[in-house]
């Protein structure tokens, strides 16, 4: 089953997550996170008033996104101690507290910023960008010649990812059933239900709808839980 995966052009199949996953609907795609990132640094000692709203901004992205669960998976290059110190003066910029000598780290602050600013956004999963590449599940397609996982038989007859990848290599940080179940429970399901409207109707017009539905101002931190699911199983 092909689900018309040979119509697509190079530019569709980079935005298709071998998951499930939109990557036009990601925010390490759309770099809203980065963009009010940015609006901070650029405004440092300039204008209150506009770093306290990126500031707002920037939380509640992070809040949606569950970067507390990812981000000593993320390509940021800064440890969880160095992000909740972060995280911590964050808030005390957007809501305008008093912050006492113990809640302050500014070189953890400067350091997670530029991050922010400097981090390249994802180009999708299908170039080998973000977490695709230490991703087992974009292994497992790959081994076995299928775009997403839609094309392989576990997802088309049980919705789930049950046959273990042979072909694992050992630095992956899990295997493929693992990591796909902890996506599902990340997404909330999202992921599987992409999947299935994809071995419904293809590829092209599942393209078409979800990017439609991106245009009107869906984006996928609208359906990622609030669990620690990465960071509570791998230990990060």
């Amino acid at each position: 089953m092909t689900l018309g995966k040979d119509q697509l052009t190079a530019a569709e199949k980079a935005i298709l997550g071998k998951c499930g996953v939109f990557c036009p609907a990601c925010d390490a795609y759309l770099g809203k996170a980065k963009g009010f990132a940015k609006d901070i640094f650029d405004n440092l000692g300039l204008d209150e008033g506009k770093i306290k709203d990126a500031a707002k901004n920037l939380l509640e992205i992070m809040d949606q996104v569950n970067y507390d669960d990812v981000v000593g998976f993320l390509n940021l290059g800064v440890n969880i101690k160095e992000y909740e110190k972060f995280k911590r003066f964050l808030k005390i910029i957007a809501e305008s507290k008093i912050a006492l000598e113990g809640d302050i780290d500014i070189k953890a602050f400067q350091k997670v910023l530029r991050k922010f600013v400097s981090a390249p956004n994802c180009t999708g999963c299908g170039t080998g960008a973000g977490a695709a590449k230490i991703c087992p599940v974009v292994l497992c397609c790959e081994t076995k010649g299928y775009l997403t996982c839609a094309e392989c038989p576990d997802i088309q007859n049980h919705s789930m990812c049950k046959t273990i990848n042979e072909k694992q290599i050992p630095s992956m940080i899990t295997d493929n059933i693992t990591y796909f179940k902890l996506i599902t429970q990340r997404y909330s399901h999202w992921n599987v239900e992409n999947l299935k409207k994809i071995i419904r109707k293809g590829y092209k017009q599942y393209i078409k709808e979800m990017k439609e539905k991106c245009a009107k101002g869906f984006y996928s931190g609208q359906v990622i839980c609030k669990d620690r699911v990465f960071r509570d199983l791998l230990g990060f």
